[in-house]
């Protein structure tokens, strides 16, 4: 016999290209609105795509981290959403709560783009230098 566990979801978090948090992407989605705009940061003049659906004005100013600026946004995405979900929720301490009784689901397109390219980048330069030891490779 199979025991039937009933799962509440009890809390929501969202930062996506339609909003910065649930109500504004779900007020967003249910207008109809679109999140897929025209790529402005980089140059796209070699790509045969020019639009992409990007997070706009987001800035993560709750967490207090000195590591927060070598976190990459996706990242940052991911925490801001995990906060509204958890204050939603009502879960003012997860440290008190049964962790058998408490689960998370994550969703996320792709992430780590932002730093990944930094760090081409960063080697790139590295490799251009005279000392380098990339630079016979």
């Amino acid at each position: 016999m199979t025991v039937k566990r009933r799962i509440v979801v009890t809390g929501i978090g969202v930062v996506s290209p339609l909003g910065l948090n649930t109500q504004q992407t779900w007020s967003n989605l249910l207008q109809g609105k679109s999140g897929v705009s025209a790529v402005k940061h980089f140059e796209k003049n070699t790509l045969s795509n020019s639009v992409a659906g990007l997070v706009k004005n987001f800035r993560l100013n709750t967490f207090k981290t000195r590591n927060l600026n070598r976190m990459d946004p996706f990242v940052q995405y991911g925490l801001q959403a995990a906060q509204e979900a958890v204050k939603e929720a009502g879960l003012e301490n997860l440290c008190a709560e049964d962790k058998k009784r408490v689960g998370v689901s994550i969703g996320s397109g792709l992430g780590g783009f932002t730093s990944f390219e930094a760090q081409c980048k960063n080697l790139s330069r590295v490799d251009q230098a005279k000392d380098s030891p990339f630079r016979n490779i």
